[in-house]
């Protein structure tokens, strides 16, 4: 255990060991710390440790990220005193996320999400907008809400490209939020 600090300590120490390259990022504003790395593809990606150690239950929200996906969140920090983390070929969004055909085999995924919660990263094989999807994710989210012991969010990356990714995250809980 330990605040965001601790956890981007350690996840420099354990990669420069492993003999990559890694820096600390602080934003005092935000009172937060997160990595930089740079991969063997020689591009700069943005690790989160902390933001994704949800209670036991690791998430890859903030896994290999780029600078737009992090600043588009809330992130803000010195962008001219780091290299430019635009890296996608690493991405955790990218690398495993799965192909619907249709919006129905997204419901039915989500669905067995909805069960023991979990997350899931997606793009859509049709001629489906950014906002068509969005607009779906939303509609699911609020159902998904309403029962009391879970949590529901979405997010999107790189919806510039020609096969923008999706992220959608159940959280279950066994108590009721107060």
């Amino acid at each position: 255990t330990g605040v965001c600090v601790g956890y981007a300590t350690t996840f420099r120490l354990l990669t420069t060991m492993a003999g990559m390259e890694c820096d600390i990022i602080h934003d005092s504003e935000y009172s937060h710390t997160w990595n930089i790395i740079k991969l063997d593809d020689g591009e700069y990606y943005l690790v989160d440790v902390y933001s994704d150690a949800n209670d036991g239950e690791v998430l890859h929200s903030y896994f290999n990220v780029n600078e737009e996906f992090f600043m588009n969140d809330g992130y803000y920090y010195d962008t001219e005193r780091y290299p430019t983390a635009d890296g996608t070929k690493y991405s955790y969004a990218q690398m495993n996320a799965v192909t619907f055909k249709s919006f129905e085999e997204l419901a039915k995924k989500v669905a067995e999400l909805n069960v023991d919660g979990g997350e899931l990263y997606f793009r859509m094989d049709d001629s489906s907008t950014v906002a068509d999807v969005l607009y779906v994710l939303e509609s699911i989210m609020n159902r998904i809400d309403s029962t009391g012991t879970r949590y529901c969010s979405y997010d999107h990356y790189d919806t510039q490209s020609a096969e923008p990714v999706y992220r959608i995250v159940v959280e279950v809980y066994e108590y009721e939020w107060g």
